[in-house]
Order: C-alpha cells, then structure tokens, then sequence
C-alpha cells in the first residue's frame, strides 16, 4: 500500500501499487518479482480512474522522481555517466 491520498476519483490503486513495486524491485530496494522497469515504460504508464483511486497529481510527482532516478541508473549502467570519486 502507498502513502498517497484516496480521493473520490482517482488512480487504481492496484495498478499503481503494482507499477511502484516493480520499480522498487528494479531499483533493488524490494524483491523484483516481475520484469524490471525502464523510465520509457513508466513514461508511457496510464492508469485506470475509479472512484477511490490514488491523487493523480501526488502519483504523477511520485512517478516523475522514479524517471529521473532510474534514467540515472540507467545512464550510468551503460556507461553514459561516469561516477567519480571524490
């Protein structure tokens, strides 16, 4: 379960609960139990509204700091970006 607020209408809550936790999982901070997750696919991510659902805005913010931490991991995976020490 997440922490964003229910609202009359918004997101399902298990269609985000199920993208967020592939996240996680390709990010490694959960056990990844289906096929990792690329920014392009949560780029391209919709959501079905229901009445109950998750705030869109505060799940669309949520997602948005998801892209730009896995383009990063992304980029430096493929060597794009290179980690200096200090």
């Amino acid at each position: 379960m997440s922490d964003f607020d229910v609202l009359l209408r918004g997101y399902d809550q298990g269609e985000v609960d199920g993208l967020l936790a592939r996240i996680e999982g390709t990010l490694g901070r959960a056990p990844l139990e289906d096929a990792r997750v690329t920014a392009e696919r949560i780029r391209q991510a919709s959501f079905t509204m229901v009445m109950r659902g998750y705030d869109p805005d505060a799940v669309d913010d949520a997602l948005v700091s998801y892209i730009w931490e896995l383009e990063r991991a992304e980029r430096t995976a493929s060597g794009q970006w290179r980690v200096i020490p200090s």
